[in-house]
This record gives C-alpha cells, structure tokens and sequence, in this order.
C-alpha cells in the first residue's frame, strides 16, 4: 500500500518517505528471503510500473529528485 498511488503524489515530503519505507521493505538488512518475497509481491501488485514513472518524471526540487533516484535505484533491486 505504501507505492499506491506514488506516481501521483504530489507532496515531495511524503512521497520521498514512502519511497524510503518501500525500499527499507524491499531491501531489509541482511534478509534474503524478505527481499525476495517483497521484490515478488511489488513485481505481482504493479508497482513497477509506478516506480518507473516516477524514475523517469521531472526533478522540479531536491525531494523530487531524491524520489527520482530512490524509484531508480528500487527499480534496479527489483529487477536483480
């Protein structure tokens, strides 16, 4: 739930904290099983796609280009 919607968000603030909680949920510290399960379940509830149009939208500030950056990087844990 917490990428629902992402691509639209329109509050730098919130959506660079929920792209945070996504990747901390994605990549937890050292848990290979979780980081599986949750790059599955993302991959399985369409949230790439999401992640991809905020990866490739414009940077208008700091936290814009943050989520640009955390989106690209979670894109590429996803797709490992």
């Amino acid at each position: 739930a917490v990428l629902e919607g992402i691509a639209h968000e329109s509050d730098g603030t919130i959506k660079l904290r929920r792209m945070m909680v996504a990747g901390r949920i994605i990549k937890p510290a050292n848990e290979f099983k979780a980081r599986e399960a949750a790059k599955r379940l993302v991959s399985n509830l369409g949230f790439v796609e999401a992640l991809s149009e905020v990866s490739c939208s414009n940077a208008e500030h700091s936290e814009a280009d943050k989520s640009k950056r955390l989106a690209a990087e979670l894109l590429s844990i996803i797709q490992e």
